[in-house]
């Protein structure tokens, strides 16, 4: 018990050095990083085929 709030406080000391200096722990992705297509093939997904499609279509648009 006594060792998780003791973690608790140093993971929010460490939070908030960080926000003091203005350092971020995940920094996003440019956004020319981002995926705009999605490549597949189906010649192997029998009855799901369909549902792989609709699914590239939704994500691709």
């Amino acid at each position: 018990m006594r060792l998780s709030k003791v973690s608790r406080i140093l993971a929010t000391l460490a939070a908030v050095t960080m926000a003091t200096l203005g350092l971020t722990a995940v920094q996003a992705a440019p956004a020319s990083a981002a995926v705009s297509n999605v490549c597949y093939n189906t010649s192997q997904a029998g009855p799901f085929a369909s549902y792989a499609n609709q699914a590239a279509t939704i994500w691709n648009n």
